[in-house]
């Protein structure tokens, strides 16, 4: 998209334009042409700067991918098997999977969406020592997401992160208290 710059040069020309009518002419009249070059100014500095409203047409190579995501109604396989990957991780201990994988369960994103069964996989991960996992496993005994409400255990394991330095166990620990 092309823009010309050479028209605003008209927003300050009408301002002095504006000025000049007025401040020479007497009275009323004089200051109302003076005006009434400004719009004139502006005007043409604000219509010859807008940019157009046309969409460039685009590349070859956009038409092809597009046609071709057109034409191939198959399902992408990818996702199905990341799922199966991070789920074969998970069960094999990798506590990072395990919390990710207690995320998908929690939002119900690409997995249906299950709060106890998410809580069991940040379980594994917080019992690994996984900082962050600790923190969301606290949370969740704190609003009884997957769980019952266990304020106790919330501050053991919101204690437990905080303790490895997870900034946001440490705020949330020192809201209970007030």
């Amino acid at each position: 998209m092309h823009r010309r710059r050479w028209p605003k040069l008209f927003y300050p020309l009408g301002f002095i334009a504006f000025i000049l009518i007025a401040s020479t002419g007497r009275g009323l009249p004089s200051a109302v042409f003076g005006f009434a070059v400004l719009v004139v100014f502006w005007t043409f500095a604000f219509i010859t700067t807008r940019p157009s409203r046309t969409r460039p047409s685009p590349s070859p190579a956009v038409e092809q991918f597009q046609s071709n995501l057109a034409s191939d109604p198959s399902p992408n396989p990818a996702p199905q098997n990341a799922i199966e990957s991070l789920i074969n991780q998970a069960k094999g201990g990798d506590p990072e999977a395990q919390l990710q994988l207690a995320g998908l369960y929690d939002n119900g994103s690409e997995v249906p969406q299950d709060h106890a069964l998410a809580f069991t996989w940040c379980q594994k991960a917080a019992d690994q020592g996984l900082a962050q996992a600790q923190y969301w496993l606290g949370k969740k005994y704190l609003k009884g997401v997957g769980t019952a409400p266990d304020k106790k255990r919330a501050i053991q394991y919101l204690q437990k992160a905080a303790g490895q330095g997870l900034r946001q166990a440490k705020d949330d620990l020192l809201r209970i208290s007030l």
